[in-house]
């Protein structure tokens, strides 16, 4: 049963060497898996093919755009084929629910990565995100996860997000710090279209955007159910795929408590 003590069991996936155990919660949950997977795939298809030719010609560049593609296809497809097996598998700790409240910065994602970003704390909301494990190696995982924010200084409105994350969680300090990094990719939609990000860009924005995340998770190893994390938020146009005009919508570094179940 889930949470039994079995010497076979890897104590991070859950994968069962022997077979001993089967989990019946994913056997019900696959299907519904399988289809958001699939679906995800066909729309990241159909995105592409909605571009224009004169656009699909200058992609022999690179960018920010192209990257949320195919990180979103990969992870559809990967996810997808991975509920397509009938592995049996033996996974506690499936789900991810997280809090944490941020504050908006109007610098580039460039900048938060290397430190020089500042934080505008008159623009703070909080998210709760709720993710399901779908697939899981000794190394990495995929996840789906659903977001639910509220804007509660500077600007009052709700923003909604689905992504596909990817999970790396083994490092040579695992022992010590349980250390694990997340990027996920999806779509935003925001209630009323946010003010700050009008008053970035020029007026120019809109409530539905591509939306990326990046995470940082750390617990303690007697403690691996409980993590703090900081976590970048993003939302943009993502050069051009969600309106021709808006880049770099709107950026945000958040703080928070994570609890695996």
């Amino acid at each position: 049963r889930p949470g039994s003590n079995c010497p076979n069991c890897d104590t991070i996936t859950g994968r069962c060497s022997k077979g001993n155990y089967t989990n019946k919660n994913r056997n019900a949950w696959a299907p519904a898996m399988l289809i958001f997977a699939q679906t995800a795939r066909k729309i990241c298809i159909r995105i592409y093919a909605a571009i224009p030719l004169a656009s699909r010609q200058k992609m022999h560049t690179f960018y920010p755009s192209h990257y949320f593609l195919a990180l979103l296809f990969l992870a559809s497809h990967a996810v997808s084929e991975t509920m397509s097996e009938t592995s049996q598998l033996h996974r506690p700790n499936d789900w991810r629910l997280t809090f944490y409240d941020g504050s908006l910065s109007a610098d580039t994602l460039f900048d938060m990565g290397t430190f020089n970003a500042s934080y505008d704390s008159d623009f703070r909301f909080q998210t709760m995100a709720l993710a399901y494990r779908v697939t899981a190696q000794r190394d990495w995982t995929w996840e789906l996860e659903g977001q639910i924010a509220k804007h509660y200084q500077g600007q009052h409105h709700e923003e909604f997000n689905a992504l596909i994350v990817f999970r790396w969680h083994q490092f040579p300090w695992h022992e010590a710090v349980n250390t694990n990094i997340a990027a996920g990719a999806g779509l935003s939609y925001a209630t009323d279209t946010p003010d700050f990000e009008l008053e970035k860009n020029n007026g120019k924005s809109q409530q539905l955007l591509g939306y990326l995340m990046f995470e940082l998770a750390l617990a303690l190893p007697r403690l691996p159910q409980w993590a703090i994390i900081a976590r970048v938020h993003h939302r943009s146009g993502a050069y051009g795929l969600f309106g021709d005009d808006i880049r770099g919508a709107s950026n945000a570094l958040a703080f928070g408590l994570q609890y695996r179940f």
